[in-house]
Order: C-alpha cells, then sequence, then structure tokens
C-alpha cells in the first residue's frame, strides 16, 4: 500500500505530537471499523507508533469480519474486540456507569429521553469501556477518527441551535425548525473563504465564539472522564475528502457496511442536527471554507488544544432543559 501523503502526515503529527505528547508509543485508537477510524490507525502506524485498534460492541453489531479484515490488509495484527460479556468478566467497576448510558440508548428509543440523540450515550457508552481498557494496560492516550469536517460541523450546529433559539425566539427545540433554518443557509458554504469571511456570516459566528456561546464540541485534546487518559483526535486539520481520496488511491472501497451501529434503531431519514449541517451546508463546500471554518472552530480552543467553555454545559445553563421539550416553563432568560 501506497504511504500517507506527507503533507498530511505531516499535519497528524503536528497534532499528536504537540497536544496528546504521549509518553510512550503505545497508543489506543477507538476502532469502529470505517474509513476514518482505520485512516488513524494507518497513520500513527506510519508515524512509528504501536496501535492497538479496539472495537467496543456493545450488544448492536454481530459481524466485525470486514472491520478485521481492513487491519488486516494493512498489516496490523493487534485489533482487539470488547463486547459486553467480556465487559462484564474484565470490567465490573464500570457497571452502573455503562448501565447508565446504555439504560438512556433504550430511553431514546423508546422516544422518552429528549435531551440528546441516540448518538451520545452511545459515544458515553464506548467511552467509558476504553477508558478502562487504558486504564487496566497502563496506557495515556486514546484516539479517535473524527476529523476536521466533524469539528467543523460540530461548530455550526452550536451556532445555528444558538440562533434557532435567540434569534427566531424557538421556545423549544423543533426539529423541522431547526432543518428549515439549515437548508435557508446552503448558499454561504458554496463561497471560497476569502469570499466568505467578508460576509456577515462570518462575523456572526465570530462574535458568538467570542461571547463563549458557540463553539465545537470537539476538541483536539480531552480528558476522559476525571482520568489523566486524554482522548485526542490527531485528525483534527484532516478533510474527509482528503482520507476518501487515499483509500479510493489504494483501490480500498470496502468498510462495514455501516459506520454507526445504531442508526436501524432510529429513522434513518431523520439525520442527527449535526449530520444535518454536515450534510446539508458542508458536503459541497470548498476546501478553503473548509479550511476557514476550522479556524473558527480553533477559536473555541485554547493553547493546548482543550475547551475554552464547554458549550453543552454553557447551552444547558442558557437554554434549560426546555430547549430539549422536557419542560417549557424551564427555560432560562
Amino acid at each position: 500500500m501506497e504511504k500517507i501523503p506527507k503533507g498530511i502526515l505531516e499535519n497528524v503529527r503536528s497534532v499528536i505530537e504537540r497536544y496528546s505528547r504521549p509518553e510512550d508509543r503505545r497508543i489506543c485508537v477507538a476502532y469502529s471499523g470505517g474509513k476514518d477510524s482505520l485512516f488513524v490507525c494507518l497513520a500513527l502506524k506510519e508515524l512509528g507508533y504501536h496501535v492497538y485498534p479496539v472495537i467496543i460492541d456493545i450488544g448492536y453489531n454481530s459481524d466485525w469480519s470486514i472491520a478485521f479484515k481492513n487491519l488486516r490488509q494493512f498489516d496490523i495484527e493487534d485489533g482487539i474486540l470488547i463486547g459486553t460479556e467480556k465487559i462484564k468478566q474484565i470490567m465490573p467497576e464500570i457497571k452502573a456507569e455503562l448501565d447508565e448510558n446504555l439504560e438512556n440508548i433504550n430511553k431514546i428509543r423508546e422516544g422518552c429521553f429528549k435531551k440528546a440523540t441516540i448518538c451520545t450515550p452511545c459515544h458515553n457508552s464506548k467511552m467509558v469501556v476504553i477508558r478502562r481498557w487504558a486504564e487496566i494496560n497502563g496506557m495515556q492516550t486514546v484516539v479517535n477518527g473524527h476529523h476536521a469536517i466533524d469539528a467543523v460541523s460540530s461548530l455550526l450546529k452550536s451556532f445555528y441551535m444558538y440562533l434557532d433559539r435567540w434569534e427566531y425566539h424557538h421556545e423549544e427545540f423543533r426539529y423541522e425548525n431547526f432543518k428549515s433554518l439549515i437548508l435557508s443557509q446552503k448558499e454561504f458554504y458554496l463561497y471560497e473563504g476569502d469570499e466568505f469571511r467578508k460576509l456577515p456570516l462570518y462575523e456572526a459566528l465570530k462574535k458568538q465564539i467570542d461571547a463563549q456561546n458557540v463553539g465545537t464540541d470537539e476538541p483536539v485534546v480531552q480528558y476522559l472522564g476525571t482520568t489523566s487518559i486524554k482522548l485526542c483526535r490527531p485528525l483534527f486539520g484532516v478533510t474527509e475528502n482528503e482520507i476518501i481520496g487515499y483509500f479510493k488511491e489504494q483501490g480500498v472501497n470496502t468498510f462495514n457496511e455501516s459506520e454507526c451501529f445504531v442508526t436501524h434503531f432510529r429513522d434513518k431519514s431523520k439525520l442527527t442536527p449535526r449530520e444535518l449541517v454536515q450534510q446539508e451546508l458542508l458536503r459541497n463546500a470548498p476546501h478553503s471554507l473548509l479550511v476557514c471554518l476550522l479556524e473558527l472552530a480553533k477559536m473555541s480552543l485554547d493553547s493546548n488544544g482543550f475547551w475554552k467553555f464547554n458549550v453543552r454545559n454553557n447551552r444547558e445553563k442558557i437554554l434549560g432543559s426546555a430547549y430539549k421539550n422536557e419542560n417549557i416553563n424551564d427555560i432560562k432568560k
């Protein structure tokens, strides 16, 4: 297989060495079997790290053969599958924390929990497990395949949720209102970066980031829970098209049927708010515009790549639980 292009590889190197600064060469990778998590495995391996791709199966998928086949194709032999039975055997101390997240998944499936999409407790469940696996094995760094488009779409989701509440005076979150707002913005994301910077929209984004009302939920680095283990996103500066382009050149186009194994528990025609932003606003955005938006996302991070402020917590304080249809009288003006 061809090596990853030098510019992209140096981008990954600078992120992992500047922000994560792992003391040893062993890195735990949250591996889904999708293109992004496979790409980060390959990049780190090429940089001389010993990667341990860890698949967390909390009961949604039973066939991981393609995920392991892709690892073997690139000579990565240390893939690890941790299923529910193994979790019970080797990690009994995280049972309560894990059960809480799994309970929230079931509540969302049943339509009884509106504070998050199903993606949030699913992600949290896997992070609880992989954090503990890293602890058991003495590792200090966990990485995932979140890339530049994830960081930018998270920023824009935050911005448009803020506008939806405060500019359009919607007292509670309604999906159709949010979708209409996103669709009305599509034309602005076809500009080149230099032209986008001249738009009032650009200044509005900067203003709300400076006011700590808006930011990305995908920082370069964060701590997992109250531990000293860092979750790092080495692909923070890599676009999805660069990842797709690399695998096309290698002739690799077979990944797990879905990179998300909970999609069959929700309406596939109803994208999550962040997916809506990504599909409708960023799919055809020029590369120079994505670079511009990534610069804005970085404005919500400190010099060490952590959040300057926790946007989700701020949103909860500002909006109250009514924003997720819990109690309309609970809005905090």
